[in-house]
């Protein structure tokens, strides 16, 4: 299960919108559950993506396992990452360097 967890997490270089992903693998007598959290970056179209990572670990766990029909996936969008955007915004500022803090003069 494991390894089928770390096969899922290196799907982000494939997905460039995704920013971080969560798999939590079950394994019962109805087949594989699959929940997946995920974090999206800013640009991300959510139904178009999550269907197309649906189909994307899908065929991956089929590959990988030989299991047909039995998969059941669900993805959570657990976070919309604002980063790129905060960035852009500020553009090249930077905060001052942190000082040590002055509590006066000792006698």
């Amino acid at each position: 299960m494991t390894a089928l967890e770390d096969l899922i997490k290196r799907l982000i270089i494939q997905v460039p919108e995704l920013k971080e992903i969560r798999p939590i693998m079950i394994a019962n007598r109805k087949g594989l559950e699959v929940d997946i959290k995920l974090v999206l970056r800013h640009e991300a179209n959510i139904p178009e993506l999550t269907a197309r990572f649906q189909d994307l670990v899908r065929r991956k766990i089929e590959d990988a396992v030989g299991m047909e029909g039995k998969i059941n996936i669900r993805v959570h969008v657990i976070k919309i990452s604002l980063e790129d955007i905060k960035s852009k915004s500020k553009g090249d500022f930077q905060l001052p360097a942190p000082q040590a803090p002055f509590h006066g003069y000792r006698s």
